[in-house]
């Protein structure tokens, strides 16, 4: 996307997500991640003891803003190239970077030697060169 693309509420897609725009700036974008994002909450109890939660959160009111109860993130314009008006444009390097995870595990199970047959190492073998 270029700078022009951006407005104020412009959702986007990176490959962390789905953002929306909260500032345009001359050189740079601000958005807000809309990802469940994790939560940390602080309290004392009745004891005066520190407390803490932390969970995974959702709430769209803490969407509402400004200000935002969620931290806004400034993209400057050489993040702009890796954003997209289409998620889908982000499908193959997930599936990619998916596969190169399962790749990377396989060696592992092989160097740990759990390929110990001959057919078995064949196997991982030929699974690494594809």
């Amino acid at each position: 996307m270029k700078h022009s693309d951006f407005q104020i509420g412009t959702e986007f897609f990176t490959f962390a997500g789905r953002w929306r725009c909260t500032d345009v700036g001359t050189r740079v974008i601000v958005a807000i991640s809309l990802e469940p994002r994790e939560t940390v909450r602080l309290w004392t109890d009745a004891t005066g003891e520190r407390m803490q939660e932390t969970f995974i959160n959702d709430d769209p009111r803490n969407l509402i803003g400004p200000p935002y109860s969620v931290a806004e993130l400034v993209f400057d314009e050489y993040d702009l190239d890796g954003c997209s008006t289409c998620a889908d444009d982000f499908v193959d390097a997930a599936i990619e970077a998916d596969v190169l995870a399962a790749k990377a595990r396989f060696q592992e199970r092989a160097e740990r030697g759990y390929g110990k047959t001959e057919r078995g190492l064949e196997l991982l073998r030929k699974a690494m060169s594809e």
